[in-house]
């Protein structure tokens, strides 16, 4: 039984376990806030660079061609202004390395950190549950889901997403404002080609999600086939049904396959979507930037700076729609992980037992018997058992002689 399949037995609401999910998340960043404080100021300096050295391209080429450049960068004589261009790049280049770095090993590092978290808070909680829960609801299918595909999926949101969301943010910022600095007709153009992206990517992220929740519905289904294929091996042997199941595992492979397929066919229209507004944007820029230098009215440094700027900004760009996918996804993984570390748990689990003398009894039956029903024959009858403190019992006997329903009883 998948995990969405589950509200009927969950005393949890959704709003509750959305809430609840995004109360793990908050917490986890709140609790790491030093690591991403420093691992945002060096997306942030990352993306300062790339926009300056792009920036500063264009100034390079308006000092070769005699065009006036900013007086910071001017110097005594053509020389000295050659070597201040020069050690700026240079510099430039340095910092950007430093900057990817240092966003690597704090900000991103935290998605392999926060994967931790999540296992463990998995088995912190599951080894807690009611037989019940885990017979029914919890098999080994769902539990190896969770434990895979939720946790690889929610793990993004807390590292290599958030790196995703503020390079986005800030890097189309700065690069938009350095447009706009350079040439205030061309960037409103070049936006005004991109409004409709929000719509486009919105509407597919709803679809996208959609289809994820059914391919993860789908694979826990397949995980508890699996499992059951395997614990049953030696009865398929004995009854000759290898081939039943081998059939049915199959089906339910290719039923995963078909549905993760569909879904990577929507993950994969931003790229057209993304790629085909910046192409675009690009075109309109050049275009008129064309014009505008043949005119005299722009410098050839300014214009290959807009070319150089519009293209860094198709990094964000293409970016969004991929970062829209992964929060939604990776919040519906944490939802669904928050079913399980919010299940109820066996309270006689986590008491501490009681002290327990030598040659006590553990357990007294008497006369126990059972069968399915009525007129059917006794698996066991009139059974005597006792356990004192330290004794062993191994049980034996052939597939279905009730080994497994006596341990249950």
């Amino acid at each position: 039984m998948s995990l969405a399949t589950q509200s009927s037995h969950l005393s949890q609401s959704t709003p509750y376990i959305k809430k609840e999910a995004r109360k793990l998340w908050t917490n986890f960043i709140w609790k790491n806030k030093t690591i991403y404080l420093i691992g945002i100021a060096m997306v942030m300096l990352t993306n300062a660079m790339q926009v300056f050295s792009t920036r500063l391209m264009g100034w390079i080429l308006d000092f070769f061609t005699n065009q006036k450049i900013p007086n910071i960068l001017s110097g005594n004589s053509k020389w000295d202004t050659f070597y201040k261009l020069f050690w700026f790049l240079l510099a430039a280049r340095v910092i950007t390395t430093i900057g990817r770095w240092g966003w690597r090993i704090t900000l991103a590092r935290q998605t392999h950190r926060a994967s931790s978290m999540l296992r463990t808070n998995i088995w912190d909680n599951v080894r807690f549950f009611h037989r019940n829960d885990l017979d029914k609801f919890y098999t080994k299918g769902v539990l190896m889901n969770a434990s895979t595909s939720d946790v690889n999926s929610g793990r993004f949101i807390f590292g290599f997403t958030l790196v995703a969301v503020v390079d986005v943010v800030f890097l189309g910022i700065l690069s938009v404002a350095t447009m706009l600095s350079i040439h205030v007709p061309m960037t409103l153009l070049s936006l005004v080609v991109m409004t409709f992206l929000p719509i486009v990517v919105n509407k597919l992220s709803k679809l996208e999600i959609t289809k994820y929740e059914i391919a993860q519905n789908t694979l826990s289904n397949f995980n508890d086939l699996s499992s059951q294929v395997i614990a049953t091996i030696r009865l398929q042997r004995l009854t000759q049904t290898g081939d039943y199941w081998e059939k049915r595992l199959n089906g339910s492979g290719k039923d995963y396959q078909e549905k993760r397929y569909h879904l990577l066919k929507t993950s994969l229209r931003y790229i057209p979507i993304m790629g085909g507004a910046s192409i675009l944007s690009y075109i309109v820029l050049f275009s008129l930037g064309i014009h505008l230098v043949t005119s005299s009215k722009m410098s050839v440094g300014d214009f290959v700076a807009m070319q150089g700027l519009i293209f860094l900004l198709q990094d964000p760009l293409m970016e969004l729609g991929f970062i829209i996918s992964e929060l939604r996804k990776g919040f519906t993984s944490l939802e669904r992980l928050s079913r399980i570390f919010h299940n109820e748990i066996d309270n006689n689990l986590t008491s501490d037992g009681a002290i327990v003398d030598d040659h006590k009894e553990i357990l007294n039956i008497k006369k126990l018997s059972f069968r399915f029903k009525e007129k059917d024959k006794f698996l066991f009858k009139d059974l005597n058992l006792t356990l004192k403190h330290k004794d062993r019992l191994g049980i034996t006997g052939s597939i279905g002689s009730g080994k497994s329903i006596l341990i249950n009883i």
